[in-house]
């Protein structure tokens, strides 16, 4: 079994060694380094070359930030994947490191096991280099189809499908009980409810079917007939959305 390479990098000592102590469990993954500081994370990254850097945004020497602008001119092909796990929990902060090219933003405290779990999926999206380049995470992806149908941002139920589509794709599992698993995981990260997530979720749908490109619906769901006043559930937006990702990244 080919082992995935890991390179660690936060300040805390003890989290790293709990950490590393919980990958030495994992047979296909290998931390090849770990440091708290940024610029001997790049040092590491240049000399490692690693599949996966599992970063916090807070370094010494120089910060996450100056990692993420730096990394791309170390020229490492092919260019790790970088998971950002940080106790800075603002929606800026994690898309500024979106856009610096991370590929996946979690907040701390988050387990152990959950973090190896999307290190795998990372890696599983090395493959995929259509639609999925070095700066362009999941997030964005569903972000880019979302407006392409015309949905608008300001609807609050934009928000709630692009996450929800995002979780069905790395775990098609939720789609079994949407009412009782997925609104409610989508509300913990808006501080809402699942009753809130689905209305809201329902009425981006109306809108965006009334109001959005009728090109882009057919390209994306296709001459079919949905269960509700001709346009598609909450539960059948997504699984389409979801599944058409897979396709794809299967397809490479």
């Amino acid at each position: 079994m080919d082992q995935r390479r890991i390179l660690i990098a936060d300040t805390g000592e003890e989290y790293r060694m709990e950490f590393i102590q919980k990958i030495r469990q994992e047979s296909d993954l290998l931390v090849v380094g770990q440091t708290g500081d940024g610029h001997e994370l790049l040092r590491l990254a240049r000399s490692e070359k690693p599949d996966v850097i599992v970063m916090d945004m807070i370094l010494t020497g120089c910060d996450g930030v100056e990692v993420l602008d730096r990394l791309p001119s170390l020229g490492l092909r092919p260019a790790p994947r970088v998971l950002v796990v940080t106790s800075l929990a603002t929606g800026g902060m994690a898309q500024l490191a979106a856009s610096l090219g991370a590929d996946h933003y979690m907040t701390k405290p988050c387990r152990p096991g959950v973090i190896c779990q999307r290190i795998r999926q990372l890696c599983a999206l090395n493959a995929v280099e259509s639609r999925w380049t070095v700066r362009q995470n999941l997030e964005s992806t569903v972000t880019d189809i979302l407006q392409e149908i015309g949905m608008s941002p300001r609807i609050s139920g934009y928000n709630y499908l692009r996450d929800a589509i995002v979780l069905v794709v790395h775990d098609q599992e939720m789609m079994r009980s949407v009412t009782k698993v997925l609104y409610p995981a989508v509300a913990r990260g808006f501080h809402s409810t699942g009753d809130r997530v689905e209305r809201s979720m329902r009425h981006a749908i109306e809108q965006t079917w009334k109001l959005g490109d009728p090109a882009a619906f057919r390209r994306y769901f296709g001459p079919v007939t949905f269960s509700k006043k001709g346009r598609p559930s909450n539960s059948e937006f997504i699984a389409r959305i979801a599944d058409r990702l897979q396709q794809e990244m299967g397809e490479h």
